[in-house]
């Protein structure tokens, strides 16, 4: 009866094992290139997104908000695995890279990755990275606009609020452009009593928005990988 009962236990410690390996093995790779500060746009005023994120002022709001993005956007899972491309690598890949204005699949603002998949360093760049895909984000926006509340919060029936978008390109380790991302909102909470004056511009209220994107991206990559 022991015997039997060690059998049993080794059984389920080795199913539990390759279970793990085998979950290892499926788990999708993305390197995450975020956007520069040239590519973060705002609407509303430094000053303003500083002060609703209570920084110590307008020369760190960038570094903040990518921080935060890749932050929440980065969260791995058994199937996938996202990280960033180290701050040194980043600066090297984007001085070999052309922004170019892509008119296909849609048209967006995008990398030109011809060159630099020809000359192998773009599997490289991956292999180094233990990668299978390679995400750009090359555009944050904040925009503005007005919302009808049904609630008067400051008396008024409009209230000024933001509205955050992403582009970004996916690409798969032979440069195949695979996924676009063109004016992907990130949605923010409902304005409340208690945020109405932030104008949605507090960074931990896009968290749910962040994740929600960053899962549609992977559900995009699934669809394909099943149909391949």
């Amino acid at each position: 009866m022991r015997f039997s009962s060690k059998i049993l236990v080794l059984l389920v410690l080795l199913t539990s094992f390759a279970s793990h390996v085998q979950s290892q093995k499926k788990a999708k790779r993305i390197l995450i290139v975020p956007f520069d500060r040239f590519d973060f746009e705002s609407s509303f005023s430094l000053t303003k997104i500083a002060i609703e994120n209570n920084l110590s002022g307008d020369d760190v709001v960038y570094q903040f908000y990518k921080n935060h993005f890749i932050k929440e956007f980065s969260t791995s899972t058994d199937e996938v695995v996202m990280f960033e491309l180290q701050e040194a690598d980043a600066k090297y890949l984007m001085s070999k890279l052309p922004r170019v204005y892509k008119r296909k699949p849609v048209t967006h603002n995008g990398y030109d990755l011809k060159a630099y998949t020809e000359s192998g360093k773009l599997a490289g760049l991956l292999d180094n990275y233990a990668a299978d895909y390679i995400l750009f984000v090359s555009k944050y926006f904040i925009s503005n606009r007005l919302l009808t509340t049904k609630s008067n919060f400051d008396g008024s029936k409009f209230l000024n609020w933001s509205r955050h978008e992403i582009d970004y390109e996916l690409y798969d380790k032979s440069g195949e452009l695979l996924i676009v991302g063109d004016h992907i909102e990130i949605k923010t909470i409902s304005p409340t009593q208690a945020n109405f004056n932030s104008a949605g511009l507090i960074a931990k209220d896009l968290n749910v928005g962040i994740l929600n994107v960053r899962n549609n991206l992977l559900e995009l990559l699934n669809s394909l990988t099943v149909e391949k």
